[in-house]
C-alpha cells in the first residue's frame, strides 16, 4: 500500500477488513463502517475544500484495491455533483462524516425525475451501487466530508467506470470514469442529447447547479439557467 504510514489509522483498518473479505457485499459495509469510529478530524489532513473552481466538489482518491476504491469527497460551500449513477458498481458504502443534501432519482426511458430530497445527517451511512442516481452536495456555511467505497465483483473491471452523468442544462447523458463534476470535460464516446426531466426536477437541479456555473464565470449559462428559473417552459419546447 502506497504512502500507508500516512493514512489515518481507522482508514488502514477499514482496507485491511475488506481485503480480509471473501464475500464482499454493502451490506458487509453497512456493518462494518459504523463500528470504526471515523471522524471528520481523521480525515482533515487529506479534505480538498479549496479545490480549483471547474471541479464541484473535491475528489481525493484514498486507496485503490484489486476490485474495490476508496474516495474522499470535500463539500465546501454550494459544492454539489451533477446528476449521476454509479457504473460498473456491484457494492459499495457512503459513510457521511458530515451532514450532506442529497437528491435521488428514477430513470425512465431517458427521463429523469426527482424522486426525494434531504439532509443526511452525520455518521450515516448508505449502501451504494451502480443503478442509484442521485446527486449530493453542501448548502450549508459549514464544510463537509464523506467517504465513499465502491466495489465490484469482477476483479478486472474498474468498479466506477462508465458513470452516466445526466446533464439537464444541456439534455445530455456523458459517460465518465467515476467523476460526477458539473460541467465536466471528460466523457467516454459521444454523449446522448436524447434526456428528458420535468419541471419539478428541473427547477430542483437549476437551483443546485447555478452557483457553480457564477462561481466560474460561464455567463452564457448563467442566463440561460436564470431564465428558465422564471419561466421553464422554453426548456420544453
Amino acid at each position: 500500500m502506497t504512502h500507508a504510514i500516512t493514512y489515518p489509522e481507522k482508514l488502514k483498518t477499514l482496507i485491511e477488513k475488506i481485503e480480509a473479505q471473501d464475500n464482499l457485499t454493502s451490506e458487509f459495509l453497512l456493518r462494518l463502517l459504523p463500528s470504526l469510529g471515523l471522524t471528520a478530524a481523521d480525515f482533515a489532513d487529506f479534505s480538498d475544500f479549496n479545490h480549483r473552481t471547474h471541479f464541484s466538489y473535491g475528489r481525493t482518491k484514498m486507496y485503490k484495491g484489486n476490485n474495490f476504491v476508496i474516495f474522499l469527497m470535500s463539500w465546501a460551500k454550494n459544492d454539489f455533483t451533477a446528476i449521476h449513477n454509479h457504473g460498473q458498481s456491484d457494492w459499495g458504502a457512503v459513510y457521511f462524516l458530515g451532514e450532506v443534501f442529497h437528491r435521488s432519482y428514477k430513470i425512465e426511458n431517458k427521463h429523469v425525475i426527482l424522486t426525494g430530497r434531504s439532509l443526511i445527517p452525520v455518521n450515516t451511512v448508505v449502501p451504494v451501487q451502480g443503478a442509484l442516481v442521485h446527486a449530493m452536495g453542501n448548502m450549508a456555511e459549514k464544510p463537509s466530508l464523506s467517504l465513499h467505497i465502491y466495489g465490484s465483483n469482477h476483479p478486472t473491471e474498474t468498479p466506477d467506470t462508465t458513470t452516466q452523468i445526466y446533464e439537464l442544462e444541456k439534455k445530455r447523458i456523458r459517460l465518465t470514469s467515476g467523476e460526477a463534476f458539473i460541467d465536466g470535460h471528460e466523457n467516454f464516446g459521444k454523449p446522448l442529447n436524447e434526456i428528458s426531466t420535468d419541471a419539478e426536477t428541473l427547477l430542483d437541479y437549476l437551483t443546485i447547479v447555478l452557483p457553480y456555473y457564477e462561481k466560474n464565470k460561464k455567463a452564457h449559462m448563467v442566463k440561460q439557467i436564470k431564465s428558465l428559473l422564471q419561466d421553464p417552459s422554453g426548456y420544453f419546447k
